[in-house]
């Protein structure tokens, strides 16, 4: 796991399908009376661009990496020395970037000292939002060996979750009431099953996996999630392209530098276009 950047080209992005989301799912993204257009453009099938707190990508394990971004890491700080201080160590460090949705997703997942557990701090960019940062949570975990999960979050909620996932939602929590609250619901359900431990970045990272098959599987079942067009893919790889070039020049905000690059060549399409026609006029 002696790495910095993710492996390139291993792993399937899936699209997004909005119209696939539920009524409900709007209503989280937009509780006001907004809402209503979400719910008419589902009910026309129309789509909209989307994200997701649940990686739309077919594996997590090409996108752990040795350590995050600087400003990520100054972010993060506060949090992980809450973590810390409740008994959690030895992270694990995830940046999957999607060209296609155009976000990126930050996670620092932490085991605990009793190996019946594991916190995260999750962050998502998403650039194409009028406000990109969608925020930054801390989440506990507990895995149980009939392969079922439970989950505390912090975070607005986003996406649903299958049957095999609890989900206990507590919005904007501080990680100590989280953390009380997670623990009093696994030991209710450690009295009907068993935890798996988690005692090493190895179990962290097979557990991450294995939480993330559970929710990508069930949105692909929902078709919430689908396989991309090739002219998606095409869109998505040219904007990877504009990401790497903007690295290479050595820009901090790549992904920024990137869209507007696209930007301008749009701009440059619709002023041939308009000067075509114009000649044709003539």
């Amino acid at each position: 796991m002696q790495r910095t950047q993710p492996k390139k080209g291993m792993s399937q992005f899936y699209e997004i399908d909005s119209a696939r989301v539920s009524l409900r799912e709007y209503w989280w993204g937009s509780k006001s009376p907004l809402v209503v257009i979400g719910w008419l453009l589902k009910l026309l099938r129309i789509r909209i661009p989307s994200s997701s707190d649940d990686p739309n990508t077919d594996s997590t394990l090409p996108f752990v990496v040795e350590f995050l971004p600087s400003e990520i890491t100054v972010d993060f700080e506060p949090l992980t020395n809450e973590f810390t201080a409740l008994g959690f160590s030895d992270p694990v460090y995830h940046v999957i970037f999607d060209p296609g949705t155009r976000t990126t997703v930050y996670w620092a997942t932490f085991r605990h000292e009793s190996g019946k557990c594991f916190a995260r701090i999750h962050q998502r960019i998403w650039q194409q939002a009028a406000k990109s940062n969608r925020g930054l949570s801390p989440m506990f975990f507990t895995a149980f060996t009939d392969g079922t999960f439970l989950i505390s979050s912090a975070a607005k909620p986003d996406m649903a979750a299958p049957p095999t996932v609890q989900m206990n939602r507590m919005h904007r929590a501080k990680s100590i009431r989280l953390w009380d609250a997670h623990q009093r619901l696994a030991d209710q359900a450690g009295a009907r099953k068993m935890v798996a431990p988690v005692k090493s970045q190895e179990d962290l990272v097979a557990m991450t996996e294995q939480l993330h098959i559970l929710l990508r599987d069930f949105h692909l079942a929902r078709k919430v999630f689908r396989p991309r067009t090739s002219e998606e893919q095409a869109k998505a790889d040219a904007f990877a392209s504009g990401v790497a070039r903007a690295q290479a020049g050595g820009y901090e905000h790549a992904e920024i530098m990137a869209e507007l690059e696209k930007l301008q060549e749009q701009k440059s399409g619709w002023g041939a276009g308009f000067t075509g026609r114009m000649d044709e006029g003539v």
